[in-house]
């Protein structure tokens, strides 16, 4: 089975890479901008006050609506083959809002609010207690500039300081939201910070830092800084960074983002002094419960290194994605499935009272192994339909030969009706680290999904 899994993967991650060399149709500033206008009189650049173009009368106020119908069904062993009925099933109605709003009264001063609206519109509350609106502040932040010469930010707002897409060792510092690994390039929410940036004039080359607070940040203590430093060789960027935080391993990143033929290629290269996981080793004298013990190092370095690419042909409508995941952090010593038994014994042992301190086993959910890899492929108009495609996304663990395949198949009826048909294979056996369960290990499932996007729209 593990061979079957492995040899789909690499079929998947080869497809990728074989359909990459296909040209690419370039677009015209024609295609772009639209064609140029004919100016009767054109005025002097000099006497043009920039003030026009940087300040706005009014506020702009945008969102987008998006309404859905999800089916769902799941096959807990589906390789058995026994039936071919489903093990459950379940029906998710969705609804949700975004609305944001833009001001930029000055030319040196802008605002910028973006509000999360979803069903079901109150959340539950403790008995007797009001109910809670179901509104989250995604950004509130204001940009302004000193002299256009330094440039701020202050307030929630996303920070992208990586160039990874399905693995992201820089931006998982900043970052509060997990990486949607369908739409890896998506925006991830974050936290509340104060960003300085200064592009040194008459060079390619700039200079950023941040003042991060997160989430729960009491103390001067819990801030978290971090720099960036970048050039741009032709069309090549080359990136140098670094983060900080008191009670956390300071990080230095190199960072590589470039254009090489008609592919995308970047690449994070980490460096930490210090992990925040603690790491199974095997005892010298082993007992039932106790074959392991868990160990910190806060004084060793670990690396951690990805390197990817993407292809874009517009012409064909196909978009190619890959990257590999080297992880300097892994559990080498302990199996998932094993560390699953270790860490559920030591939760007997502290009831027991044996051990007063839970937290040193606390099962963390940093990526376990050494080796991951991530490909993706969409194509649009399937067949020549212009409304009909396809993309199927993959992620693996090199070293178990575990992971999960997403197949999808979209049809867009009109603007504002399209059905998406989709599935999740898991592969693997027992006790690998995408087949382990919630308490423990599990075996390789599937499920499929049928989602209809009803009323959906942005204005």
């Amino acid at each position: 089975m593990k061979r079957f899994a492995l040899y789909g993967f690499i079929f998947a991650v080869a497809f990728a890479v074989l359909v990459s060399p296909l040209a690419a149709q370039d677009l015209s500033d024609d295609d772009l901008f639209g064609a140029p206008e004919t100016v009767e009189e054109a005025a002097d650049a000099a006497e043009i006050d920039r003030s026009e173009f940087l300040e706005w009368d009014a506020p702009r106020v945008s969102g987008r609506l998006s309404g859905s119908l999800g089916f769902s069904w799941t096959w807990l062993d589906p390789w058995a083959f026994e039936s071919a009925m489903y093990d459950d099933y379940a029906m998710s109605p969705a609804l949700s809002s975004r609305l944001t709003l833009q001001a930029k009264p000055e030319s040196d001063w802008g605002y910028y609010a973006a509000l999360d609206l979803a069903y079901p519109f109150a959340l539950d509350a403790a008995p007797g207690e009001p109910t809670i609106p179901n509104i989250s502040v995604y950004a509130l932040y204001a940009n302004f500039s000193r002299d256009d010469a330094l440039f701020f930010s202050f307030g929630k707002q996303p920070l992208r300081l990586g160039v990874g897409r399905f693995f992201q060792p820089a931006d998982d510092l900043v970052s509060l939201s997990e990486i949607d690994v369908s739409d890896p390039d998506a925006e991830r929410e974050g936290p509340l910070a104060f960003t300085a940036l200064w592009p040194i004039p008459r060079t390619l080359s700039s200079v950023a830092l941040w003042t991060v607070f997160p989430k729960g940040a009491e103390k001067p203590e819990d801030i978290m800084y971090a720099a960036k430093a970048k050039h741009f060789f032709g069309d090549t960027e080359l990136a140098l960074a670094a983060a900080y935080k008191y009670d956390a391993p300071p990080s230095a990143f190199l960072m590589l983002n470039s254009g090489l033929w008609d592919l995308n290629v970047f690449g994070e290269a980490q460096l930490k002094y210090g992990s925040e996981r603690t790491f199974l080793e095997p005892r010298a004298v082993a007992f039932p419960g106790l074959e392991f013990e868990a160990v910190e190092y806060p004084d060793r370095f670990f690396a951690t290194a990805t390197l990817g690419a993407s292809y874009l042909n517009q012409e064909s409508n196909l978009t190619v994605m890959a990257q590999y995941l080297w992880n300097g952090e892994a559990q080498t010593e302990a199996t998932v499935a094993e560390a699953f038994a270790h860490y559920g014994a030591q939760t007997a042992f502290v009831e027991l009272g044996t051990f007063p301190d839970e937290s040193l086993f606390a099962l963390d959910s940093l990526r376990w192994s050494r080796h991951y890899a991530a490909a993706s492929v969409s194509l649009g108009e399937l067949f020549g339909a212009e409304d009909l495609s396809a993309s199927i996304t993959a992620m693996a663990n090199l070293s178990d030969l575990s992971g999960f395949a997403l197949p999808q198949l979209s049809y867009r009826f009109f603007d504002y009706l399209s059905a998406s048909l989709s599935a999740r294979f898991t592969f693997g056996e027992e006790g690998d680290e995408f087949t382990m369960g919630p308490t423990g290990p599990g075996k390789p499932s599937a499920s499929a999904s049928l989602s209809i996007t009803v009323g959906s729209g942005s204005f």
